[in-house]
């Protein structure tokens, strides 16, 4: 957080979202990585992680070199509803796909607890 620009948001509440977004941007580098050795030819799901990491990193970085805005945070929880897109039919499921799912929504909690609070925040405040 750049010291001429403090937020009023409760400080751990931010942490934690930028954490989460920080978190995700890097499970979503890490299948991308895993996707482009695999030599698996491009597709709507591999948009979906470009978008993921891209949309959630930057999000995090304006977070930390902004104030902290609700915008950040709903377009890294949208892109993250969007990736749950990639796992297909239930009927294919396997490891990767309980993982996309379980890792998403244990990374969204502080996200929308994130979102809550500054909603709130703003509310009391007249933002």
């Amino acid at each position: 957080m750049a010291a001429d620009q403090p937020h009023p948001y409760p400080k751990n509440v931010i942490t934690q979202a930028v954490a989460a977004m920080f978190v995700y941007a890097g499970i979503s580098l890490v299948s991308l990585v895993l996707f482009l050795l695999a030599e698996i030819p491009w597709s709507w799901r591999a948009v979906l992680v470009v978008g993921g990491l891209l949309v959630s990193g930057i999000s995090a970085v304006l977070m930390i070199r902004m104030r902290p805005s609700q915008a950040h945070v709903a377009a890294t929880l949208t892109v993250m509803a969007l990736s749950v897109l990639r796992v297909g039919e239930p009927y294919d499921w396997g490891w990767a796909s309980w993982f996309i799912i379980l890792s998403t929504l244990a990374l969204a909690a502080p996200l929308v607890r994130a979102l809550l609070v500054m909603q709130q925040f703003d509310r009391m405040h007249g933002a």
